[in-house]
């Protein structure tokens, strides 16, 4: 299937024009008119929602994101759907519900509802400011990093194959997850 991308990736406060979007439902609903319009115009087959940097609350109103991301996945699902049944919706999310770089927006349990599918981001499990060496996106064992999870203690392996049971433990269908794929590394640097 050939998707448009939608993502937040412009330099020009984007955490403000999301959350002028998620505030109000007349504005989500015309982006998601305005986004099956250009799927028809385009001739593709869906979208994927690559939304990165919603905060926490939304600095419209003061209110939690999480909500009105929800909303925002089902006016953008039930818009597309309604015409063709056939278009596909995914969204790029997070290797982790607790990952230090994305705020807790994300309700997999209400949002599994309005996608086809959930590309999980799942790579960058080791940085390159992580202290030490390794895969960028290990499937299994991986690094054991406490403080990715606000923790002092190391609690868990960061890897895809945690990341999935997060996912299905939240109530989402194994056949609604998709391993996105970062294809590229890292030039490490061992000193010691």
């Amino acid at each position: 299937k050939i998707t448009i991308m939608v993502s937040d990736f412009i330099d020009i406060n984007p955490e403000g024009v999301v959350d002028a979007v998620l505030a109000d439902t007349g504005k989500m609903q015309t982006f998601a008119n305005d986004l099956l319009n250009f799927i028809q115009v385009h001739n593709l087959d869906g979208v994927n929602m690559d939304l990165e940097h919603i905060p926490k609350d939304n600095s419209v109103d003061g209110q939690s994101n999480k909500p009105k991301v929800v909303t925002f996945a089902q006016k953008i699902y039930n818009t597309l759907k309604g015409y063709n049944s056939n278009y596909h919706v995914s969204w790029a999310t997070p290797k982790t519900a607790e990952n230090k770089f994305t705020p807790p927006v994300w309700d997999l349990s209400q949002l599994y509802k309005y996608v086809d599918a959930f590309t999980i981001m799942s790579y960058v499990y080791r940085s390159l400011t992580g202290g030490f060496t390794g895969t960028n996106q290990p499937f299994t064992g991986g690094p054991v990093v406490g403080s990715i999870y606000g923790q002092s203690t190391p609690t868990k392996q960061y890897n895809f194959q945690n990341t999935v049971s997060e996912y299905v433990l939240s109530g989402v269908p194994p056949n609604k997850i998709v391993m996105g794929i970062g294809v590229y590394g890292y030039e490490w640097t061992n000193l010691n």
